[in-house]
């Protein structure tokens, strides 16, 4: 008898494993979008951010615009080329200086959405010609450790 209940067991237990693996919907959605998809050397490059809450509780993504770079501080943005080779980050005197906007009670209810652009040119120096793969990364949602990330972008600059 003793043999029969541990095979029910595992058997019970087997059967629960396909629910665990199965990942859990992320609260948010990224998505950005080019403001053009070909932008000419030397001139600024703006995307679009969407955030989205597919959850079914408010998310609260209050913080803070940085008014050196306009940065929100629960974005983070990375580009780099074709080849994954970062681009080089904007460099400011004095960045510790900057003054901050704050953002607060910027609550998302559940199916609310906040469109902010964001000037990549302010943050990184893409005046070469070529395409630029660009990703944005939402600060982690609460109870959350890691940060929830945009599909790669990319856009196009040309001489």
């Amino acid at each position: 008898m003793k043999p029969l209940r541990v095979v029910f067991l595992i058997a019970s237990f087997a059967l629960w494993i396909p629910v665990w693996a199965q990942p859990s919907q992320a609260p948010i959605s990224v998505r950005i979008s080019p403001q053009a998809p070909t932008s000419k050397s030397a001139s600024d490059i703006w995307i679009t951010v969407h955030i989205t809450n597919t959850s079914d509780q408010p998310v609260d993504l209050s913080g803070s615009i940085n008014e050196m770079t306009g940065q929100d501080s629960i974005l983070s943005c990375e580009v780099h080329d074709l080849n994954g080779k970062s681009s080089v980050k904007r460099k400011y005197k004095h960045p510790e200086l900057a003054g901050h906007h704050p953002v607060m009670d910027r609550i998302l209810r559940p199916g609310q959405s906040l469109t902010e652009e964001q000037n990549l040119s302010r943050l990184y120096d893409m005046s070469a010609p070529g395409t630029y793969v660009v990703q944005v990364s939402l600060r982690p949602a609460q109870g959350s450790k890691k940060p929830l990330r945009s599909d790669p972008l990319h856009i196009s600059v040309e001489p």
